[in-house]
């Protein structure tokens, strides 16, 4: 017991000396050339870290008082057309940067990926598959969060302002997000949110589980319930990553709690499942003796047979069933939510196989539901909305590209935010091939741009080359 006080003490001192070193090498480089627009990106970068979780909440709200309801989604859009707009300033006058740019796997992959997008859509609006709205939307969802990595990324190289405070910003946000989706669960009324404009026209207050009303779903200051799951995923994972990092723990503890919280009531089954693989892949990853690896065994054989037992012991039992399968045995409902996905995930499949070339850029996903000239085509998996889409050619640009980032990750595991991304892409995985995870401007922006903060880190402060 001594020893493994002694190893996690050890282990803090040591992720605090890392993060002290990190943090003194992180030169302002450039400055003199790009003082102004280094700190206009940083600004620029934050703001979208720090208000996409609140988006959907502040469109809605934005729209009630007569504002364009579509035009305020697209304001995180209009500020990183800013920012890659400085980056690409930067890619013409640095010459070390711009080296960099052209021999870097990663960059060659993502601009292969969107020049696929773009051929793609081009050839399903020309063979009349996609309409010129839903090629633009589905465009869009699929490099904005591409384009913000890489500025991070490069943003890295001159500046450790974001390093020194994204992690505050994230976690100050997702505290009020978590705190609010336990008092909307609890305490608020059901239609407390109608207050803001919420409703058929834009976003549903709530949603319920298998059309009963005495189980609500909530989505907090999100776009929906799984949304909301997916978004928890990311920052309980940071938070148990960084656990022996933090100081005060019955503070964070309590802020773990209302995490935690929020997750359970969003009745995300993909974000629970993803969560518990997140989790552990933190656990495992910082286990260093035989005697934690025992220790950690038991507990999770004790909890396989409490699950088990609770399992066998409560099957039938009504709230068990709708909590957990979403059904029972007395629903009027014809199709159950898991009759839907099952079947939209075989006609997704199917869709791949049968068309290798896809049917362009926004036949598929939440873009299509946006098209004109063709039905909606919802596969609530985000991998084979990408094969719809770009065909096997694209999905397989993708699973590159996804693998490239995780080797980077993996290579810079030690530091113990990269490990809390790392873990989370794990179990966003998991999400991902139950819905269109990635498509939801909160999560994208902010796991893909902590993604850019520490590959960026590890690419131009630590000296370690990218897949």
């Amino acid at each position: 017991m001594a020893r493994d006080t002694k190893q996690e003490t050890r282990d803090k001192n040591s992720a605090l000396s890392a993060v002290d070193s990190t943090e003194n090498r992180l030169q302002y480089r450039g400055k003199a050339r790009f003082g102004w627009s280094v700190k206009t990106a940083n600004w620029l970068a934050a703001t979208i870290i720090g208000l996409v979780p609140f988006n959907a909440f502040l469109t809605v709200w934005g729209a009630s008082f007569g504002l364009s309801y579509t035009l305020l989604r697209l304001w995180s859009t209009v500020v990183l057309v800013v920012l890659a707009a400085i980056v690409t300033v930067w890619l013409v006058k640095d010459k070390e940067l711009r080296v960099w740019f052209s021999q870097s796997y990663l960059v060659v992959v993502t601009a292969v990926f969107i020049v696929l997008n773009l051929l793609s859509g081009a050839r399903g609006i020309l063979l009349g598959n996609v309409s010129i709205e839903a090629f633009w939307f589905g465009l869009l969802l699929n490099v904005r969060y591409l384009i913000f990595f890489l500025a991070i990324v490069m943003l890295m190289k001159y500046s450790r302002w974001a390093w020194q405070r994204w992690v505050r910003i994230v976690l100050a946000a997702a505290i009020i997000v978590s705190a609010f989706a336990v008092l909307q669960y609890l305490v608020l009324p059901h239609d407390f949110l109608t207050h803001f404009g919420y409703g058929a026209a834009t976003i549903e207050p709530l949603e319920t589980i298998n059309n009963n009303t005495e189980y609500i779903r909530i989505a907090s200051t999100l776009r929906g319930p799984n949304p909301l799951g997916a978004y928890m995923l990311v920052i309980i994972s940071l938070l148990v990553a960084l656990w022996s990092w933090l100081h005060r723990k019955a503070v964070w503890g309590i802020v773990l709690g209302l995490c935690t919280g929020a997750l359970i009531f969003s009745f995300s089954r993909s974000a629970w499942l993803g969560t518990a693989l997140a989790v552990a892949c933190v656990i495992i990853m910082r286990l260093r003796s035989r005697q934690q690896w025992r220790r950690v065994g038991l507990i999770s054989l004790g909890m396989i047979i409490i699950t088990g037992v609770i399992f066998t012991s409560f099957h039938n039992s009504q709230l068990l069933q709708n909590l957990l399968y979403h059904t029972d045995d007395h629903s009027n409902v014809a199709l159950s939510s898991n009759d839907q996905r099952s079947s939209a995930l075989r006609e997704g499949a199917k869709d791949v196989l049968n068309n290798p070339l896809g049917r362009g850029v926004g036949s598929a996903g939440p873009a299509s539901t946006h098209n004109t000239v063709a039905p909606a085509r919802l596969a609530e998996n985000y991998y084979l909305q990408i094969g719809q889409e770009l065909g096997w050619a694209g999905l397989f640009v993708y699973g590159a590209l996804s693998v490239a980032v995780a080797l980077q990750l993996w290579r810079q595991r030690r530091d113990l935010l990269t490990l809390g991304v790392l873990a989370a892409f794990a179990g966003l995985f998991v999400v991902n091939m139950l819905s269109h995870a990635w498509t939801d401007d909160t999560l994208a922006f902010t796991w893909w741009g902590l993604a850019g903060l520490v590959i960026g880190v590890g690419v131009w402060h630590k000296q370690k080359k990218i897949a």
